[in-house]
């Protein structure tokens, strides 16, 4: 089969072709379908996909207005919603025209969407391969689309609600847009331009419109188009392209700016990560950027280049430094934007996607395509600077940027999937040329009527089989690690039943917050209600909390109050956590065992800096038995981190622990690539008299006083007097003979009841899984706090009995109401 003069027939075989791949990248991406569809509640993928429910939900409610303000979330001052209408509604609008009226059957079809929607890219990547190279490059890049694996897929799976793959879809819409304006400027003469000219330009237009609104990263590829006007110019000096760029901006950003101007903006300020007069601002700059080029171009014209990179350059450069005299905040907005964008540090969040991406992880997510690819970028780089071609160099352009903000930022592997199966298949399609001239060579040397022979028949096939073969072997390969994904790898990720259990709960058993969570709420004027109160968790699990239990959290995903909530967990003074607490408006606390062990050493990170992490956790190196030359990592616990409320809470339940003594770390600096690390010495164990007094001293230098369990405490922890447990998720993570941990625990803040006594006070409770354990408490200043009632209530966590004092013998009953 010869794609590059394509018959009828081989044309339907050829579209055959796309459509296997085709359906075989919709059954993958439907892979997840089952365990999203079993458990306790429906369920959608991660933690974004669980607030466009929320958007869709309320949309529906109140169709067609969308919320651009939401009460339920950033207690206690409420939040813009800075995500873009265009995904809840389109959404929303599918939810109407099928009638979908309740939860379930609204995330049913809200999750067909994005592997439906994903079907759209086929024929995008087609055109803009046979755009680029020819025909062959189109087909494969449309196969290849479909199947490759990495965030861009699973970011399509069935359930993945969230607006990523619409980005990828409406800025590859753009760029592909905009490659016909680049073609059609080309063809420009002096009698006009072409009606496809201004046609292009409206749907480029339409296509940023749709991206912005989608969510204003889109932005980067009005960059992307800024980057290539300015090195077409310089590279070229050709005046009469830029006068057309100049008419094809004009239309292009015009229609957005109208657009955007009706419907676009809804927050103040100059945030380029909001709906602001920002982007109209950019619009005009991506309007003037083509005209200044012209003139620089036809004022240089007959003079040295050099000059016309000088004006080109110099001119803009001189404008911004005056720019941050006269303007200083819009310079230092665009900087801002700039440097959070490109480099967002995930030292300094512990935000995953923030991660840098490294081989081992884009080799993960696109085998071998990602060395095919790399081939193919080196043959359009040489291609075009052997011979210029405008539209090369505008997707070399989209694939540096994105491939650079990939190696930055892992989040945007999405958008370096086009990019991968693009210049793969371009790599490809010269490998089937250069197979095919191998194969008119050995055609030409037989001799008339010479029968071919068996290996002869492989030759003259020899690009479809080593072209097929390397296409089989990227889908297998890329089908492998999905099915890994899809079936496994996204329950450990997503909501267990566990926390649906417990969110379900809550929203049972806890006051109502005053707030509906399905009406919109206008941002002038607003105020919450005196009943409203937050719940403070994580800020993973935020959505979750805003969705299922319909309650308002503290903190989300968003990131908003992140600080102030991880300085509430990390502190070691119940009064210091409870003003925190009060300031935050916080009545639960919700903590899962991740939030003790795998997130927590993103507490103190974001509480008080990069360096607090060892105040409570700290990783020393230990020589391995197994191998005397090798150093193994240990991490030890200090006495704050069992001191912390997050500890306090979750492991002991609030109650006063005993110490079970400790370990004296005596340790060295030793060297181990570019870093030195504390490589231990010596290990003395101590009583727990001892670990007290190790406590209250300084310690010498080299020496930290440790513990290695995370249910064994280095000195006594005091009972807290304000928060009591309320609801316990049935599954132990671990358990030994001090302590049991369920997956996910909920406190109630409390006034507290004053009993008045000295000694210790304890009483017997158990839980609502039926687990036992005795709160108790030592009297401060003649005087007990105590946050539990007596009261007989058996539906959940409760008291089997009145409170005690061990010395006296006195006991207590306190009543529900005294508690409140």
């Amino acid at each position: 089969m010869d794609l590059t003069n394509i018959r009828q027939k081989d044309s339907v075989i050829i579209l055959v072709i796309i459509l296997i791949f085709a359906l075989f990248g919709f059954w993958l991406r439907l892979l997840p379908m089952e365990q999203l569809t079993s458990g306790l509640v429906p369920k959608v993928i991660f933690m974004d996909s669980w607030y466009n429910m929320r958007l869709i939900e309320v949309i529906v409610s109140n169709f067609p207005v969308y919320p651009w303000f939401d009460p339920m979330n950033g207690f206690p001052i409420g939040k813009d919603n800075d995500w873009g209408p265009l995904y809840p509604m389109l959404s929303a609008v599918i939810a109407v025209l099928t009638g979908a009226v309740s939860r379930n059957d609204i995330m049913t079809v809200a999750s067909w969407i994005p592997p439906v929607f994903s079907l759209t890219m086929i024929p995008m990547l087609y055109v803009i391969g046979k755009m680029v190279v020819d025909r062959k490059a189109g087909v494969i890049a449309a196969c290849l689309i479909s199947v490759i694996a990495g965030e861009y897929l699973y970011r399509s799976f069935y359930g993945y609600i969230d607006h990523h793959f619409l980005e990828v879809i409406f800025s590859t819409a753009f760029i592909l847009f905009y490659l016909f304006v680049i073609r059609e400027s080309n063809r420009e003469n002096a009698s006009g331009y072409p009606s496809y000219l201004i046609l292009y330009s409206v749907l480029a237009g339409l296509m940023y419109y749709f991206g912005i609104m989608n969510i204003p990263t889109m932005v980067l590829f009005a960059g992307i188009i800024g980057g290539f006007c300015a090195v077409h110019a310089l590279l070229t000096r050709d005046e009469q392209s830029l006068k057309s760029l100049t008419i094809a901006h004009a239309i292009l950003f015009g229609v957005f700016i109208i657009l955007f101007g009706l419907t676009g903006i809804h927050n103040e300020g100059m945030s380029l990560a909001q709906y602001t007069l920002a982007h109209i601002l950019l619009a005009l700059a991506l309007i003037i950027e083509p005209l200044f080029l012209t003139a620089a171009i036809h004022l240089t014209r007959g003079k040295p280049a050099v000059l016309t990179w000088g004006i080109i350059v110099g001119i803009p450069a001189v404008s911004y430094a005056i720019s941050s005299i006269i303007l200083p905040s819009l310079v230092q907005t665009i900087s801002s934007g700039f440097s959070y964008f490109f480099f967002f540090s995930y030292k300094e969040t512990f935000i995953n996607e923030m991660q840098m991406w490294d081989l081992t992880r884009a080799y993960h997510s696109f085998n071998i395509a990602l060395f095919v690819m790399v081939i193919g970028l080196i043959l359009i780089v040489y291609q075009t600077f052997k011979k210029y071609d405008a539209i090369k160099l505008c997707i070399l352009i989209w694939a540096f940027v994105i491939l650079i903000s990939t190696i930055l930022h892992l989040r945007y592997e999405y958008y370096a999937a086009v990019i991968v199966v693009l210049f793969t298949s371009i790599a490809l399609s010269y490998l089937w040329d250069l197979l095919s001239n191998s194969r008119s060579t050995e055609q030409k040397s037989l001799k008339k009527g010479q029968k071919e022979s068996g290996i002869t028949l492989v030759r003259k096939n020899l690009p479809i089989i080593v072209v097929g073969i390397i296409i089989l072997i990227i889908t297998a390969m890329s089908a492998q690690i999905t099915w890994e994904v899809g079936t496994k790898q996204l329950q450990m990720i997503g909501i267990n039943d566990d926390w649906a259990g417990a969110l379900t709960w809550l929203e049972k058993n806890s006051p109502d917050t005053g707030i509906d969570p399905l009406k919109i709420y206008n941002k002038d004027g607003f105020s919450y209600p005196n009943t409203s109160y937050g719940v403070l968790s994580w800020w993973d699990y935020g959505h979750w909390i805003t969705y299922l239990a319909k309650r308002i959290p503290i903190t989300t995903p968003f990131q908003n109050n992140v600080p102030p909530v991880a300085q509430f967990l990390v502190a070691t003074d119940e009064k210091a956590a409870d003003s925190l607490a009060d300031k935050m408006g916080a009545k639960y606390v919700i903590i899962d065992y991740e939030t003790i062990n795998s997130k927590y050493p993103s507490l103190p990170l974001w509480a008080y800096g990069q360096n607090e992490r060892e105040k409570y956790q700290k990783y020393y190196y230990q020589q391995s038995k197994n191998n005397p030359n090798q150093y193994d990592p240990v991490l030890t616990l200090k006495p704050d981190f069992f001191t912390s409320m997050v500890s306090r809470l979750y492991i002991f339940d609030g109650t006063e622990t005993n110490s079970t003594g400790g370990s004296l770390v005596q340790y060295g600096e030793m060297q181990t690539g570019n870093q030195k690390v504390p490589a231990i010495s010596r290990i003395t164990t101590l009583s727990p008299a001892q670990a007290e007094k190790a406590a209250s001293e300084p310690l010498s230098a080299g020496t930290d006083l440790v513990s290695i369990q995370y249910t064994h405490p280095i000195t006594t922890i005091p009972a807290l007097t304000h928060y009591r447990l309320v609801y316990e998720s049935p599954t132990v993570t671990a358990s030994d003979e001090l302590a049991e941990m369920h997956n996910v625990k909920i406190f109630e803040r409390v006034p507290g009841y004053q009993i008045n006594g000295t000694g210790t006070i304890e009483l017997p409770v158990v839980t609502n899984q039926g687990r036992t354990f005795t709160y108790r408490q030592e009297s401060n200043n003649g005087t007990f706090i105590v946050p539990y009632s007596t009261s007989r209530d058996t539906s959940g966590v409760h008291a089997t009995g009145p409170y005690r004092n061990l010395q006296t013998g006195e006991t207590f009953e306190v009543s529900e109401q005294q508690i409140s």
